[in-house]
């Protein structure tokens, strides 16, 4: 998108020298040759602006985007992100991520992110929203600041991937864990699990082993 800008920045500057140089009323041949040299140069701007759009549409359709400014108002959302908050772009342009905070995260979880990205960092991490109709969804998270010549942010971008499906099956297998764990302990005699490691690594024994051995 920044680059988008700076193409149609470019192209603007490049128009304004060429008058420039009519107005001054530089020779002819002068004149044809910076015309041809900015030829050149629109033809390869216009091929970086028609990649840099593939590209984009690409992203689009694979990744939830959103771009805020420096106070976290959001300024643009791809339809990916409407199509999982369940909110229109119309609503979402000009509030912040707050209408889609689930409140499953502590404060402090938002202070290191937003330290970490006013500091010009990258934040990466996993974040569990809510829609618009009260779901809640979890997505992998990368926060990029945009930076100024000064090396100070005033643009925050947001690449998100939807991992609720990977995060349902996690907790499923921890609570079966957590199931057999508990059947396990309420066997006759001692119980115990090993890794599969040099040190054969003990990271499960039931609580039957204190009866016998008096260590807990």
């Amino acid at each position: 998108l920044l680059l988008l800008e700076s193409i149609a920045g470019y192209v603007s500057a490049a128009l304004h020298n060429v008058k420039q140089m009519s107005d001054l009323k530089r020779s002819d041949a002068e004149i044809r040759s910076m015309n041809r040299l900015m030829e050149r140069n629109m033809e390869r701007l216009l091929s970086l602006k028609n990649r840099l759009e593939v590209e984009k549409a690409a992203i689009d359709q694979v990744a939830i985007v959103s771009v805020t400014d420096l106070h976290g108002t959001i300024i643009q959302v791809n339809d990916k992100f409407c199509e999982l908050s369940a909110y229109t772009q119309e609503e979402l342009i000009g509030t912040n991520h707050r209408v889609v905070n689930s409140g499953y995260h502590p404060p402090s979880f938002w202070t290191e992110l937003w330290v970490t990205i006013k500091e010009g960092g990258v934040w990466k991490g996993e974040i569990c929203n809510q829609s618009k109709n009260g779901k809640t969804y979890w997505m992998d998270t990368v926060i990029v600041p945009f930076l100024n010549d000064q090396g100070k942010p005033y643009k925050y971008f947001s690449l998100q991937k939807d991992i609720t499906e990977r995060k349902a099956l996690d907790a499923e297998l921890v609570r079966k864990d957590e199931h057999l764990m508990s059947i396990l302990s309420n066997l006759d005699g001692v119980v115990y699990r090993c890794q599969n490691d040099k040190e054969w690594t003990v990271d499960f024994i039931s609580e039957s082993v204190t009866e016998l051995t008096g260590y807990a």
